[in-house]
């Protein structure tokens, strides 16, 4: 049995796809499996796959439309004890697998070990942006706070235990029409396993390919990705047993209030009054659950949202 299944979903990569696979050749470690699924390609990006792969790489073809429908099926493939999920687009550096493991073995109890990425646009390789993931250096009631409202981290930096992804826990793949279904995955995941951290950076993010899935960068689609994670979280902490907390409810209030002033700015009067009446239900919603409300989320509910944006970014520009 391979140590560390690696899930790639296809779709028109044909220009990238062969870099991804040789970049996970390139491993040290040498003890993997890699499934490439083409997911209804109308480029040759699939030939390019089989065209290249070795006896531990499969080339197959999902049923079913959709990046989430895409994992799902490679996963249910996949005998690794580790999986790690990498889009066809993305690198990883010769000792990325190397470094997550060898955090796995001193950290027995996780099963999620995680580290940094590094993102830069297609065309430009050496205007890097290093980052790293969410939680690091926190109490993990951090990470399973902030975590309901954006992905903790680039999806090839991490690897999860095979064992520890259960039905309930794969891919929403009702969610594959928008882009924010790894929300969803990586929410429910971190409330249910212990995560290690790793110093590496080792995972290399691609942004601005065609036929990215760039919808978040649109504010009317961003309205809606907000919705959808507050709708699913939601759902998945009640049907667990679990409620809302105030920090929950302050991470949708700073989103949506972000959104609303950057709506604003650009002129986008629906979206802005979108994101400042959900900014104000999770406003709400913070304080029916906080005996001890911030300063900041007090500021919110004295002044209202946009006065307290505006006062936030005087201070900001005063103290710079």
């Amino acid at each position: 049995m391979p140590l560390v299944s690696v899930i790639t979903p296809l779709y028109n990569k044909a220009d990238y796809i062969a870099a991804t696979i040789e970049s996970v050749r390139a491993q040290t470690v040498s003890d993997w499996e890699m499934i490439v699924v083409d997911n209804g390609s109308s480029d040759n990006g699939a030939a390019v796959a089989k065209n290249i792969a070795d006896a531990r790489i499969q080339v197959t073809e999902s049923p079913k439309r959709g990046p989430g429908a895409a994992r799902n099926f490679g996963f249910r493939k996949a005998i690794g004890e580790w999986v790690m999920f990498l889009d066809a687009d993305d690198l990883i550096e010769p000792d990325h697998l190397a470094a997550l493991m060898n955090v796995s073995a001193s950290r027995p109890d996780a099963d999620i070990v995680v580290g940094g990425w590094r993102e830069f646009a297609d065309g430009q390789p050496d205007a890097v942006v290093h980052q790293r993931p969410m939680g690091e250096g926190e109490p993990p009631e951090v990470l399973r706070t902030s975590a309901i409202v954006a992905p903790p981290w680039a999806i090839h930096a991490a690897l999860v235990r095979r064992r520890v992804i259960l039905e309930d826990l794969m891919w929403p793949e009702e969610l594959d029409t928008v882009s924010g279904e790894d929300v969803v995955f990586w929410f429910r995941l971190v409330l249910e396993t212990s995560v290690a951290y790793c110093d590496a950076v080792g995972a290399l993010y691609r942004v601005n390919t065609p036929n990215c899935r760039g919808q978040s960068l649109v504010p009317r689609n961003r309205v809606r990705e907000f919705d959808l994670a507050a709708e699913y979280n939601a759902a998945y902490l009640a049907a667990t047993g679990q409620s809302l907390t105030a920090g929950h409810c302050e991470m949708f209030v700073r989103v949506y209030s972000d959104l609303f002033g950057y709506a604003e700015r650009v002129g986008l009067r629906d979206v802005s009054a979108a994101a400042r009446g959900r900014a104000e239900t999770w406003l709400k919603r913070y304080f029916e659950r906080c005996a001890t409300p911030s300063v900041a989320m007090r500021m919110r509910r004295w002044l209202g949202i946009p006065l307290a944006r505006r006062v936030t970014a005087l201070r900001q520009r005063i103290s710079s």
